[in-house]
């Protein structure tokens, strides 16, 4: 009877280390499965940085971008030493357009998407969920030329 319990007790313990070297050796489950379930965006235009990336099919452009965006920021702001450099390099990244981004889809139909419209009324028409091989399209942040100015008396209802 000791005899079989070994016998259970060192095949149990085999397969436990082989299980953990397996996992060890891939990474861990979840990375595995965003990797299997993921799609491709890329980000062109007046954009932090531009390239195709990574996405789930679950995740909007918002939260999308904001993750690329807050990934891409870190190396250029972690080889700065100097803190008037360091703010003004953080305002120049940080200002990038929130309205009339392109998204283009495979399908060739182009959407005009305004996050800063979505982030004033929560209105998720304005923050679609992103497909396979979309195209983000970013306009340059010119605030010299491209402003709405309003004058006069304005209804705060």
């Amino acid at each position: 009877m000791k005899n079989k319990f070994g016998i259970w007790f060192i095949l149990f313990s085999l397969f436990i280390i082989n299980l953990q070297s397996q996992v060890e050796r891939s990474g861990s489950p979840l990375s595995e499965q965003f990797l299997l379930n993921s799609i491709n965006v890329t980000i062109g235009g007046s954009f932090i940085v531009n390239g195709t990336f990574q996405a789930s099919p679950t995740e909007r452009i918002d939260n999308f971008v904001t993750r690329i965006f807050n990934t891409a920021k870190l190396p250029y702001l972690s080889q700065v030493r100097d803190i008037n450099s360091f703010s003004r390099i953080s305002k120049e990244i940080d200002e990038y357009a929130l309205r009339d981004i392109k998204l283009k889809r495979f399908s060739g139909e182009v959407i005009s998407i305004d996050l800063q419209k979505f982030r004033l009324t929560g209105d998720f028409n304005y923050n679609p969920y992103l497909h396979n091989d979309d195209v983000l399209i970013f306009p340059s942040n010119d605030v010299e030329t491209r402003f709405i100015e309003i004058s006069g008396a304005i209804n705060a209802e």
